[in-house]
């Protein structure tokens, strides 16, 4: 029926479309992978990302996740001011200040210090404000209190 309506449709011309169809997507991707590698700290937040996907995974031991959390803290450490307004990249701290120790929230605090108001205002990070807002996290919340009074 449909070969009735469009003679020139037919098996091949499906296959060669299809061929056209993945060379094509195939380009793209490595041009897609090209702009990726070109911005300001993609290799970082490659890294990152690898390891960030095996920490936040909910079933694995907890020992595990420390590891990961660790190896996923020396990555980042000095440069969370940098990823945390990304929009992929602010998953990254959210899992460290969640699954991680009190030193690992500690350094990430000490880091962010004098940009929670900045952190507020931002479109992708101001879930880390209320990562700290937490009960237990009381020494964070005067942190990020005090920073929106000066």
């Amino acid at each position: 029926m449909v070969n009735d309506l469009y003679p020139s449709f037919n098996r091949l011309n499906i296959f060669l479309y299809d061929q056209a169809s993945s060379e094509s997507h195939k380009a793209q991707r490595v041009l897609h992978e090209q702009r990726r590698a070109s911005k300001l700290n993609s290799k970082l937040l490659m890294d990152s990302k690898r390891i960030w996907s095996l920490a936040r995974k909910k079933n694995m031991q907890s020992s595990e996740r420390r590891t990961h959390i660790r190896s996923l803290m020396d990555i980042i450490r000095g440069k969370v001011k940098d990823i945390v307004f990304k929009h992929d990249a602010s998953r990254i701290v959210q899992t460290v200040v969640k699954y991680g120790g009190e030193k690992e929230r500690n350094d990430v605090a000490v880091e962010l210090k004098g940009s929670y108001k900045d952190l507020a205002q931002s479109k992708y990070s101001k879930v880390e404000i209320f990562s700290f807002s937490f009960p237990h996290f009381f020494s964070y919340m005067l942190l990020v209190f005090l920073s929106f009074l000066s």
